[in-house]
Formats: structure tokens, C-alpha cells, sequence
């Protein structure tokens, strides 16, 4: 049994069936299609290019193994495959053209034929250098994203993929991403009329050894859902980080002792270039533990996108300086203009030799901004009261659509304006660490209770609990805006309540 094979068998079997060609594949026909080279194999079926003659077309087509023609449930199953995979409906799914009989009486299931490689080749074909760049890990991450966006379409259908690995994901010459080998999917929702086949039993070991979550290591049919799928995410994210596979060991047995005991060093350890957020998204991905892992592939999938759009990560609640740098990536136009304001006040300062012009002044000319700032988001309040008054009464048409504009750009202009007061108050207190200014912490204070009341309200409840969190880990480390005992309880209560708003979705 390979490491990086598919497996499907029951307590006592022998591993699956070696892999061999497809007897008479060249010059087949499916009366459409013409069987032309070979591109590979799985545990079910062998894949080769044809010809659509109706169409005139290279496909791929997806032939049953010659060997597997008289056992009718893996016939079923693979006829399911192609059920799945047509009912995804989504970019990241490849999709499904007919499905038929070949001459010989061999199922088939014709699909796109996806040029490009498998994320196993392009993980392989990294060196050292790839490792430690940022670029490249940039743009592994968005294809992981992708990757991740495609199996949350299935899970929001209820079914899950099973064998998730590099090697059944495709990345095309355009950049196209596309979740592949659905063999082993099965829904866990009973629909009427819905076949089952594919859907694992008590004791049966499925999936590829060193991808495999312990629960289906461990042959536990009841425990086997969305988080399975989430497991092999986890590995195939920390594989992206550090460059292998820290379960892939001698043989594929050894592996799935692995998967259930080996607890692997945190992806930032072995490669430092991954980062804390990354790495401890991975992390939770791959617990051992059912329960703490991320419940589906779009939780997942939302974490990684708050990585890339550079906020706060629910695994990993920042540190007050990860806080200032994220922000400084989310807005660096106000990021750069703050540095050039404090340089400059420093420079005024040393040219003219003042002693007087000390960090006091510095932190009063920045507290001036923000108080600016306040009163700004006052002055927009008061416009926003009267335009969405405006907007409420105004006619269907132009003239209506036009008030309702103008109400939601003062909406956007008051979001921005908010978050500038508390970055800049942030900054302050970042200036000020050894001994924060007291008027900065009160407005940061505000300012961020304010912005998770506002989450929950406008139905943002993970961005919420993660605020929330973020303000309770930094009260137990350093705690410069200066939480007092209340305010934790108050943010506990917040993130409790956010949970609750994010588990009823």
C-alpha cells in the first residue's frame, strides 16, 4: 500500500487491486467518443482523452477498470461519482458532459478535460527558495483558498469528499483550480430517492493513508463528515507551509498510525516564513479532536480569506503589533500618511533643537487628529440621520435610487472615518507602550466596543467574536488599552453571543 494512494477496504481485506492499463483503450468507441491516450488511473476508474465527435473536442473520459465490471455496488458507485460532480454547479468542480456505456459494456462518465498540473507537481517542483518567499506561499495560499471553496460547495450540500490530497487537485494553465477524483464522495443527508452507496461503514478504512483524518483511519464510520475533509485541508495546508507531508511515513500502515497518534511541530517552527496566523489556522484544522476542528470547509475557507485581506484570524487572535501591522497592509495610504506625520513632527523637532518638543507633544498633535477625527464621524452621523430619512420616503426610480446611494456612501465614509479614529488612537498607545496615554486608551477603548456592537448588529458575528477575542487575549498578556476585569466579562459575553448568531446560520 503507497503513501499516496487511494484505499478502500474493510477490517481484513488486502489492499486494493494494482494498478494496470485499460485493455483496447486506444481507438475505443462510445459511438460519440473516441478513447485516445491514457492520463491516469485511480481506485475505480481509468482516465484517458477522447474525441467528441459530435462536438469536436478533446474530453476526458472516465472508464470503469476493467476488473471491477462484474461487481455491481462499485458500479454504482461509480455512477454516483458522476452524480456528485455534477450536481456541485460550481467553478472549482469540473464538469460533467453525459454519462453512458462503452461498447465492451464499461461505464463511462465524460467530463472537461483540464490542462495544467496537479498541486502534487507543483508542490514538487518548489526548492528552498520557494519556501522562504512570500510571493510564492502568497499565491499557494490562494489556491488553497479556492480549493477550500469548492469542498465548502459540497459540504453546504452534504457531501464529503473522503480523499482530498494534492494529487486530486488541478491547477490549469489559466489558473483555474478544480477539486478532482470524487470516487469516494457520499452525502450524509438522506434525500429521497438518493443513492447511498459510496457512504462508509463500520469498520472500512478509505481514503489516502497520509491525508486521512484519524476517524477514518481508525475505520469509525459515525464520526466520518465535513470535518474529515477539514483534516485533509489541514495537511494540505501545512504541506504548502513547510514543504511535506508530517504524516507520510515508511509504508502506507505507518501512516495511518501516524494520522491517529503523531502530533506534528506547529508549521511556523520548521518553516518561519509561514507565520504565526497561517500556522495556527493549520493547526486547529488538524486536531486530533473532532470537535476543534473547523465544523466545515467554509469556516476554513473564511479564515483564509481574512488571512489574505490581512485581519484577524479566529485561530490565532493577533498581538498588538500584528494588530497595527494588519491594519498598516489594510490601509496603507493612512498607514504611510501616520508615519510621514510623526516623522515629520520628529524632524521639526531635531532641526529646530527644542527640548520641549517631546513624546508629550508628539502624542498631543496625534491625539489632535484624532479628536478631528470624532468630530468628523459626528458631523457624518448627522448627514446620515437626514439622508436615510430622505431615503426611506423618496419614490421607486432614478431620484429614489440616487438618495439611497448617497445614504450608503455617508455609511461607508462614517465605516472608514471610525476605523481611522481607532487605528490612530492605537497608534498612540503604540507610541506611548512604556506608558500609555491615558485619553488614547479611553478612546481606543470606545471605539472597539463600539465596533463589535456594530458587527453583531449589522450581522457580521465572526468578525465580532473575533475582535472580541483579540481584546481578552490582550488583556491577559500585556494589556496596554488597560481592560479592567468588567470589560472582559463584557467581551466574554459579546463572543458567547456571536458564537451563538454564527452556530444558527
Amino acid at each position: 500500500m503507497e503513501n499516496d494512494e487511494t484505499i478502500v477496504k474493510s477490517e481484513g481485506d488486502v489492499p486494493a487491486v494494482p494498478r494496470r492499463e485499460l485493455a483496447g483503450a486506444s481507438g475505443a468507441s462510445a459511438g460519440r467518443y473516441e478513447l485516445r491516450d491514457r492520463l491516469g488511473s485511480g481506485g475505480m476508474g481509468i482516465v484517458s482523452t477522447a474525441f467528441d465527435r459530435q462536438l469536436r473536442r478533446e474530453v476526458a473520459i472516465k472508464v470503469l477498470r476493467p476488473e471491477l465490471l462484474g461487481e455491481g455496488l462499485t458500479r454504482e458507485q461509480f455512477t454516483e461519482e458522476a452524480v456528485v460532480l455534477a450536481g456541485l454547479d460550481h467553478p472549482g468542480a469540473v464538469p460533467v458532459y453525459e454519462t453512458g456505456t462503452l461498447e465492451d459494456g464499461s461505464p463511462f462518465c465524460a467530463m472537461k478535460k483540464v490542462r495544467g498540473a496537479t498541486l502534487r507537481d507543483v508542490l514538487f517542483e518548489r526548492n528552498a527558495d520557494s519556501l522562504s518567499s512570500r510571493e510564492d506561499l502568497a499565491h499557494l495560499v490562494d489556491v488553497f483558498e479556492r480549493v477550500c471553496q469548492t469542498v465548502a460547495a459540497a459540504h453546504d450540500r452534504g457531501i464529503v469528499h473522503r480523499d482530498l490530497k494534492p494529487d486530486n487537485v488541478m491547477v490549469d494553465d489559466l489558473g483555474a483550480v478544480y477539486v478532482m477524483d470524487w470516487g469516494l464522495a457520499y452525502s450524509v443527508r438522506s434525500a429521497s430517492g438518493g443513492s447511498h452507496v459510496s457512504a462508509p461503514v463500520p469498520g472500512e478504512i478509505a481514503g489516502t493513508p497520509s491525508y486521512m483524518a484519524p476517524e477514518q483511519a481508525r475505520g469509525r464510520a459515525q464520526e466520518i463528515g465535513p470535518r474529515s475533509d477539514v483534516f485533509a485541508l489541514g495537511t494540505i495546508l501545512y504541506e504548502i507551509l513547510t514543504g511535506k507531508n508530517p504524516f507520510r511515513e515508511g509504508t502506507g500502515q505507518e501512516s495511518l498510525k501516524a494520522v491517529q497518534e503523531l502530533d506534528p511541530p506547529p508549521a511556523v517552527r520548521v518553516n518561519p516564513r509561514a507565520g504565526r496566523a497561517l500556522s495556527a489556522v493549520c493547526r486547529k484544522a488538524m486536531s486530533k479532536e473532532v470537535s476543534r476542528r473547523y465544523a466545515t470547509a467554509r469556516e476554513l475557507a473564511d479564515e483564509i480569506r481574512r488571512y489574505r485581506e490581512f485581519r484577524p484570524v479566529a485561530a490565532a487572535p493577533p498581538t498588538l503589533y500584528e494588530r497595527v501591522a494588519n491594519w498598516a497592509r489594510r490601509r496603507p495610504a493612512v498607514a504611510a500618511s501616520l508615519v510621514t506625520l510623526l516623522a515629520a513632527l520628529l524632524l521639526v523637532g531635531v532641526a529646530r533643537g527644542y527640548r520641549a518638543f517631546t513624546q508629550r507633544q508628539l502624542v498631543e498633535r496625534a491625539l489632535a487628529i484624532v479628536e478631528s477625527g470624532s468630530a468628523e464621524v459626528l458631523e457624518i452621523d448627522a448627514r446620515l440621520v437626514d439622508a436615510r430619512r430622505a431615503a426611506a420616503s423618496a419614490p421607486e426610480g432614478p431620484g429614489g435610487d440616487d438618495l439611497r446611494a448617497r445614504a450608503d456612501a455617508l455609511a461607508e465614509l462614517r465605516a472608514v472615518r471610525k476605523d481611522q479614529v481607532r487605528t490612530y488612537a492605537l497608534a498612540v498607545l503604540v507610541f506611548t507602550l512604556d506608558r500609555p496615554d491615558p485619553r488614547a486608551r479611553a478612546i481606543y477603548r470606545l471605539e472597539l466596543r463600539e465596533a463589535i456592537g456594530e458587527a453583531l448588529r449589522d450581522g457580521h458575528p465572526t468578525r465580532a467574536a473575533a475582535m472580541a477575542e483579540e481584546a481578552i487575549a490582550e488583556a491577559s498578556r500585556r494589556n496596554v488599552p488597560g481592560w479592567t476585569a468588567a470589560d472582559v466579562s463584557w467581551f466574554e459575553a459579546r463572543r458567547d453571543e456571536a458564537r451563538s448568531l454564527e452556530r444558527a446560520r
